[in-house]
């Protein structure tokens, strides 16, 4: 007598792996890798959180694991250029052609020549023209600042002289004279005039006293040759070692 061993094997059907009932399986969520019946797809789709998902027919899925494993193939063969760019050896900018010194030895030789440019600015002329002139009585005019009221100062380092002038009907007349020595002038915000007078310490003369007074700013161990007032109000001052002007080895600085 025989025996039989034989094992029967079934398949048991899906069930939707939303609501775990029915086994109509005909949809799958591509973000949440869910198969679902119809009716919890259109529950899936009523859910804000889910509302970029994408949903396609089971019909599809082979079609889409294809269309997907291309475009995992088209970025990683980007990937792959881009490295492959980046990993390239320099270019190598020797100019072919070009003469070949020897060390110790001077020879000549021609790289290229110069062009002309065509550019249209270059053509163009600016010239100055003189609207109105006043003689002054200094020998020489080395300082001038225009104050708010119209006003001018205007100073001579070698005859140490500082004039307030006014320029009015052609005519040019002095309102006020100081003798000081001034190698540079600004106007302060509180309309004083700041002055540098070769020393350490900077002087203001007042606008509504008209004297000279020594002011807070200083630039010791130097000496002051120069000083601008910024629009914000900043005060710029140069400096230099005291002796000559001109010095091999003295220091200077902007303050």
């Amino acid at each position: 007598m025989a025996y039989s061993n034989s094992l029967c094997k079934g398949q048991i059907p899906m069930l939707c792996q939303l609501c775990e009932e029915s086994n109509e399986i005909k949809w799958k969520c591509l973000q949440c890798d869910f198969l679902l019946c119809t009716k919890c797809q259109k529950i899936h789709n009523k859910v804000k959180s889910t509302d970029q998902h994408t949903i396609i027919d089971i019909k599809d899925i082979a079609s889409q694991q294809q269309q997907a494993k291309f475009n995992t193939d088209f970025s990683a063969l980007k990937e792959e250029k881009a490295a492959r760019k980046h990993s390239r050896e320099p270019v190598n900018t020797y100019v072919k052609g070009l003469h070949q010194s020897i060390p110790g030895k001077i020879g000549e030789a021609q790289c290229g020549q110069l062009i002309e440019s065509d550019d249209d600015y270059a053509h163009e002329q600016y010239g100055a023209k003189v609207i109105e002139q006043y003689q002054t009585g200094l020998k020489l005019v080395e300082q001038l600042v225009c104050s708010d009221d119209g006003t001018l100062w205007i100073g001579n380092i070698a005859d140490k002289i500082l004039q307030k002038i006014q320029l009015s009907n052609g005519k040019l007349n002095i309102v006020q004279e100081v003798k000081v020595n001034c190698t540079g002038m600004a106007f302060l915000p509180s309309g004083d005039l700041l002055i540098s007078t070769a020393k350490s310490n900077l002087k203001t003369l007042c606008h509504t006293t008209a004297n000279i007074i020594n002011s807070k700013y200083s630039v010791e161990p130097l000496i002051s040759s120069t000083v601008h007032v910024t629009q914000d109000r900043k005060i710029i001052v140069g400096a230099r070692k005291e002796g000559p002007v001109f010095q091999v080895d003295g220091s200077r600085q902007v303050v």
